[in-house]
């Protein structure tokens, strides 16, 4: 996936702000605009089913069930469609298979589904996560926790129980990675929200406006590319 740094993001929207962005943020900036990113980031991983982002993968269930993190497997976030063979290739049927949710894992319908039966995934993988907390080789990290990394520009998550393992240790750490697609989409939106905090609601909704119409339009690019009819959603503000 080509990918646009957090940090880049982050400073178009303190460039648009008026901000001088080659100077430290405040510590109340960066968190803002972390949680303001992580908003942005949050409503478009479920706009459209972006490339890279919305992905059809084989897994193996133990008995029914499909974990999210599998060994070797990419991570899946949302679960959105189950069946029974690749839904892709035209050359075979593919059937819808049901299945619950249960904490992270899909559970099949065992009246639907041989057990320990390979079936073909459609997710989303997670969605970002963004912090404005640096990292720190003297701080115990536990999976789940998010640092910045000023060196790389990006935010990481941990993945496993580490001390002084550097971030771009993928041993412990995965990298969070905003597609470069949706980057200016998410500068417009975090800006929007600094300007509904500021009561400056005619200028927010301008943005946010603008936001959705970049996205709009890049909707609009993936549909043409994937040459399927579509009645186009681009709007000029």
């Amino acid at each position: 996936m080509k990918s646009t740094p957090y940090k880049i993001v982050r400073d178009g929207v303190l460039t648009r702000m008026g901000i001088d962005a080659s100077l430290t943020p405040l510590t109340s900036q960066s968190a803002a605009l972390a949680e303001y990113l992580q908003s942005a980031l949050d409503s478009m991983w479920e706009f459209y089913p972006w490339p890279d982002v919305t992905l059809t993968e084989q897994r193996t269930p133990a008995l029914h069930t499909i974990d999210a993190e599998q060994p070797g497997e990419t991570v899946i976030g949302d679960f959105l469609e189950i069946y029974d063979n690749n839904p892709d290739d035209d050359s075979q049927l593919s059937n819808n298979l049901p299945f619950t949710l249960t904490g992270s894992a899909a559970v099949l319908s065992s009246d639907w589904h041989v057990p320990n039966t390979p079936v073909w995934v459609r997710f989303r993988i997670p969605t970002p996560v963004f912090t404005s907390a640096d990292y720190s080789a003297a701080t115990a990290y536990a999976p789940g926790d998010v640092v910045y990394h000023d060196p790389t520009g990006d935010c990481y998550l941990c993945t496993a129980a580490t001390t002084g393992n550097a971030p771009t240790n993928s041993s412990f750490w995965r990298r969070q990675l905003i597609p470069a697609y949706l980057g200016e989409a998410a500068k417009l939106h975090a800006l929007a929200e600094t300007q509904q905090e500021d009561g400056q609601y005619d200028k927010a909704n301008f943005l946010f406006a603008r936001s959705r119409g970049l996205l709009e339009e890049k909707q609009d690019d993936f549909w043409m590319k994937r040459d399927r009819y579509h009645h186009f959603t681009a709007r000029f503000q």
